[in-house]
């Protein structure tokens, strides 16, 4: 049975806060803590409304949530995600991933030279160049 402080780790409002600190440290506890619970209606929809969130530490985890999300995005999550890798930093990067993941729908497969270019562009950054690297290998 999960510990009380583990089930508050499972939860929106954790993870709000980690994105809230933007430090290295709350960003792996955030990629440690998302594919438990990345599936999860309440984290999809949450991550679904908030791509335009003024907030840049939210948009990037509700593209960082979609694209560890299994999920098959729906046209109109496609549209707001391509919006997003736009943005130069790391929410428009993970836009990028998230769509890269879904490269075989037809919707997201038109994009592919501007998610390839996105991806490109973050291999000079080493704390995601691993990243990046193993989306454009899948996109080849």
């Amino acid at each position: 049975m999960e510990s009380p402080e583990n089930d508050q780790e499972l939860k929106l409002d954790f993870l709000l806060s980690l994105a809230t600190q933007n430090t290295t440290e709350a960003w792996q506890k955030i990629d440690e803590k998302l594919p438990s619970i990345c599936d999860r209606t309440d984290i999809l929809n949450w991550a679904k409304e908030n791509t335009q969130n003024e907030d840049d530490s939210f948009r990037d985890l509700a593209a960082t949530i979609l694209e560890s999300s299994a999920l098959d995005l729906e046209v109109n999550d496609i549209l707001k995600l391509k919006a997003l890798m736009s943005d130069k930093s790391y929410p428009g990067f993970r836009a990028a991933c998230a769509l890269a993941k879904r490269f075989k729908n037809p919707a997201v497969s038109s994009s592919l030279d501007e998610i390839k270019k996105k991806l490109q562009d973050f291999l000079v950054d080493e704390d995601v160049s691993e990243i990046a690297q193993k989306y454009l290998d899948l996109l080849k």
